[in-house]
């Protein structure tokens, strides 16, 4: 059994997440066994409007409609 968590910041973006794991054995016979596993992940982005620098003030990060793609 395990458990992750992380958080990054990147710029004005920041992410935090986490990650479950369980594993488990069966032993069949003396010679035999069956383990099976399960893994669980879970994140969060979003924008650090405190962190966002900007000259114009008619500029408001809150109220834009961002879209983030991820690339692996």
């Amino acid at each position: 059994m395990g458990i992750g968590l992380f958080q990054q910041k990147y710029g004005v973006l920041n992410t935090f997440g986490g990650l479950l794991n369980f594993a488990y054995n069966v032993n069949l016979q003396t010679d035999s066994n069956l383990t099976f596993g399960l893994n669980v992940g879970f994140y969060k982005s979003g924008i650090n409007s405190g962190a966002v620098v900007t000259n114009d003030p008619r500029t408001f990060i809150r109220d834009h409609p961002f879209k983030f793609i991820a690339h692996h």
